[in-house]
């Protein structure tokens, strides 16, 4: 009688692992029996509930799937009741998933009563700026579909892709299928897989750490995508923003990370660590000198549009 909840904003992993599950326990020959999906709501449940008390027909087990599932709300006492008799008497060839986005709330009495049965996953989404996680993605994708890639090119693909993980499955596949399997390296990388994520995010870090040709790379490839450069500088502007909201209430001593999230205006205070660790090295005169050129820059831009103009800015931006 295997359970699983799953939650997270990796809608992609999770999808992958629920298809491995059917992949594993479903006959393909009975699927059309044997798997359900159900939209959320109490109906739903109550036929999902159906089903999972039904042994599997024909070959292989049975698998029943509640994305978004209402049975990590709160509940009535009677709903509760019946799951509190159901939970226990699942056949064993029967699997049941549940999904959320967010992680289920400990406090109700269906999370734990179902805890009790459940093996609990967290799919999470690595925020773009956790570089070297997302490099340690890359390697464990590369290594769950045999695709030899070194160290360089896991980073190259990590800084190509972002935190698509979606995307980066289907990049390295296509990687294993043009290199037959043998070590990918950087050039392989740059040949296969199209830059998606010359963003302005990292724009700004390499801005920050005084990095001239990684920023006018940037900033090329920003441009080839055909991004309004309006836009980039607008996005800039809010992310030295909030590193110089960071850095003046680091040295005002403030510690709560829910005033940096407040006045930083940082929608989740998780991340305040890591912007504070964005910050150790760059002082505050720099922070604010660049603001006010980015400003400048950006009334500049409305006025009239020149490549050539952002780009000797950013090369001054660039400066100690």
């Amino acid at each position: 009688m295997p359970i699983y909840i799953y939650f997270g904003d990796n809608e992609f992993l999770m999808e992958r692992a629920i298809n491995q599950l059917r992949t594993q326990i479903i006959s393909p020959d009975w699927e059309s029996f044997n798997f359900n999906q159900y939209l959320p709501g109490v109906e739903s449940i109550l036929q999902a509930v159906s089903d999972i008390m039904t042994p599997p027909i024909g070959n292989g087990d049975r698998l029943v799937v509640l994305p978004n599932s209402n049975m990590l709300e709160p509940m009535d006492d009677q709903m509760l009741l019946q799951l509190e008799q159901i939970l226990p008497a699942i056949p064993e060839s029967n699997t049941l998933v549940l999904t959320r986005t967010k992680k289920p709330d400990s406090r109700l009495k269906s999370t734990k009563l179902l805890q009790k049965y459940a093996h609990i996953q967290e799919f999470p989404l690595i925020p773009p700026w956790k570089t070297d996680e997302l490099v340690q993605q890359v390697k464990t994708a590369a290594a769950e579909l045999g695709v030899n890639i070194t160290p360089a090119a896991a980073k190259e693909l990590a800084f190509a892709l972002g935190n698509d993980t979606r995307l980066l499955y289907n990049e390295l596949e296509k990687l294993a299928t043009w290199s037959n399997l043998e070590r990918v390296d950087v050039p392989q990388v740059k040949e296969v897989v199209e830059v998606t994520t010359q963003t302005a995010i990292a724009l700004a870090t390499a801005i920050k750490i005084e990095d001239t040709t990684q920023a006018l790379q940037l900033l090329s490839g920003l441009r080839n995508r055909n991004e309004p450069m309006l836009k980039v500088v607008a996005t800039l502007i809010t992310l030295f923003r909030q590193w110089l909201w960071i850095k003046l209430l680091i040295l005002d001593g403030e510690t709560d990370n829910q005033i940096f999230a407040k006045y930083a205006e940082v929608g989740n205070p998780n991340r305040v660590y890591y912007l504070c660790q964005e910050v150790r090295s760059i002082s505050l005169s720099r922070l604010q000198r660049i603001m006010g050129q980015l400003l400048e820059l950006y009334v500049s831009l409305k006025t009239y549009s020149n490549f050539s103009t952002v780009q000797s800015q950013i090369v001054e931006l660039c400066f100690p």
